[in-house]
């Protein structure tokens, strides 16, 4: 494991559960945890938690945001717990969460810094951006399952009717403060959760307690989750 650079908080805890490693952009990542095809298996037909915290995360406040998503990644206009998701046709794709008229959190697939080079605002816009991507855990839950599972950590209303695809709130997950985004994929509910990594390994064993499977990017990239 020498070649790897970055470790996320949960990497013990992978270990534990015998996961396979792979080099994903310069972090260690869970590939798999066993046979892919009983992992795929298990998420399609309950629910399962994958760790990508490797992807980068920015917190991004100011006046405007709506001038600075829309330039840097062709957003359209989001109103405040909602997300969006950009296809990079203008800039860089990711994840937009927009939880206040002033602040919000972007998720990407990528280093952190070539992406911060490319969301930087200009000296004409007041949105002020900071990477948090060493700061915080991200979690990704998927499955017919994920609602109910974290019926059971949240007081968020999380019926389909009050936190609908692409919602976005601050609440608590397992009496952890947590960024919880619904975010489906094709034909199976999903979340992102996210919390600080002081909380990460407490957050992951509850849910694998509370009955989810750990999951590799092996299957995430067979059920197309995106980062």
């Amino acid at each position: 494991m020498d070649t790897f650079v970055k470790h996320s908080a949960l990497y013990d805890a992978h270990t534990a559960h015998h996961a396979i490693f792979a080099d994903r952009g310069g972090w260690a990542v869970a590939s798999r945890y066993g046979e892919v095809e009983a992992e795929e298996s298990r998420v399609r037909a309950s629910v399962g938690v994958i760790d990508l915290s490797e992807a980068a995360k920015f917190e991004v406040s100011g006046r405007d945001l709506a001038t600075w998503a829309s330039q840097r990644f062709g957003a359209e206009p989001v109103a405040p717990l909602r997300a969006w998701r950009s296809d990079g046709a203008v800039s860089v794709s990711g994840l937009w969460c927009r939880l206040r008229e002033d602040r919000g959190i972007f998720i990407a697939s990528g280093e952190s810094s070539a992406i911060e080079m490319r969301l930087q605002p200009s000296e004409h816009e007041t949105a002020h951006l900071t990477d948090i991507t060493s700061v915080y855990t991200l979690l990704r839950i998927a499955g017919p399952e994920t609602i109910p599972l974290l019926r059971k950590f949240t007081s968020l209303d999380m019926r389909s009717s009050r936190f609908s695809n692409l919602s976005c709130a601050q609440a608590t997950i397992a009496k952890v403060r947590s960024l919880i985004v619904r975010e489906d994929v094709a034909d199976l509910p999903a979340c992102w959760v996210m919390c600080t990594r002081d909380y990460a390994e407490f957050v992951w064993e509850s849910l694998l307690h509370a009955g989810a499977s750990p999951f590799g990017c092996e299957v995430m990239e067979k059920i197309g989750i995106k980062d």
